[in-house]
């Protein structure tokens, strides 16, 4: 097991990615940092913190993973 970087984190913790055949799930990314506060308030965390061209809910990464019960942690293939 290994710690993996923010856009691997994001793909471990399930947001936006779907394969083939699959319905995607809701993206917890956002294009205004405004909408990405209104979820942390949602998920009982704070603030907004940049993903790709987005903003994400809660101050950081690790805080989102403990905000939905996710892990940062996963196995070497995603």
């Amino acid at each position: 097991m290994r710690h993996i970087g923010l856009f691997g984190s994001f793909l471990a913790l399930g947001l936006g990615v779907a394969s083939a055949g699959q319905a995607q799930p809701p993206s917890d990314t956002f294009p205004s940092k405004a909408a990405a506060e209104r979820r942390a308030l949602s998920l009982k965390c704070s603030g907004a913190f940049p993903m790709g061209q987005g903003w994400a809910p809660c101050q950081s990464l690790e805080a989102y993973a403990k905000a939905i019960g996710g892990s940062l942690v996963t196995s070497e293939h995603i």
